[in-house]
């Protein structure tokens, strides 16, 4: 597989790029971001840009793709199947609470969600801005492994299976993305014990929305 463009940079030139588009698209978006303005920052030619990004969006890609393999190596996401057995809603809780620590602590972290949530992110299915799909395809693996949670914990009989499984994963994938951007868009307001504390909810509401039901006890 061919070497991204910001792979073949050199690490100190690569991070300085990455954290000027960063605050740029944070600070503008996606559409207003002014390309000029992140390749003057760093003290790059426009000749030496071009030779290794190829546009605005390209970038917005590449760096979402960068920033997402570093947070995935530094979370270890659990394969689906790690979480069978009796003990499957302790997997989660403790995933979660991972999630949460790395969320308190980790600049790439945050500097993915940032971006992760421009209101004018560009999909890949926008044939205007040039996007190679780093964005949608990483929520489609989100999806996707959230789906497969899912099946691991209604076959343990951990989680209710009224609902067709398609549907609920389509819902807690759109529950869980509203916590993730929420949590996103706080996050500078929240010290590193209300993040914890956080994660703790979020984790109960999950339980509340996906355990079986137990039959009342009668007098």
């Amino acid at each position: 597989m061919a070497k991204s463009g910001l792979s073949r940079m050199p690490m100190a030139r690569r991070a300085a790029l990455e954290g000027a588009a960063v605050a740029e698209f944070s600070a503008a978006g996606f559409r207003a971001a002014s390309l000029n303005a992140i390749i003057q920052s760093v003290g790059m030619s426009k000749s030496s840009f071009y030779h290794v990004i190829d546009s605005k969006a390209d970038l917005f890609e590449q760096v979402v793709a960068s920033l997402a393999e570093r947070v995935a190596e530094r979370l270890r996401p659990p394969a689906p199947e790690d979480f069978a057995g009796h003990a499957f809603w302790d997997g989660v809780d403790g995933f979660l609470a991972r999630f949460a620590e790395l969320a308190a602590t980790d600049a790439d972290l945050a500097a993915l969600g940032r971006m992760f949530y421009l209101s004018d992110a560009p999909e890949a299915d926008d044939p205007t801005s040039g996007a190679a799909g780093a964005r949608p395809a990483l929520l489609a693996d989100v999806r996707d492994w959230v789906g497969a949670v899912l099946a691991v914990g209604r076959r343990g009989g951990h989680i209710a299976e009224a609902l067709p499984l398609d549907l609920q994963r389509h819902l807690i994938f759109a529950v869980v993305r509203a916590m993730d951007e929420w949590s996103v868009a706080h996050l500078t307001e929240l010290c590193p014990q209300a993040v914890r504390e956080l994660a703790v909810a979020q984790s109960e509401a999950l339980r509340g929305l996906l355990e079986p039901r137990r039959p009342e006890a009668r007098d």
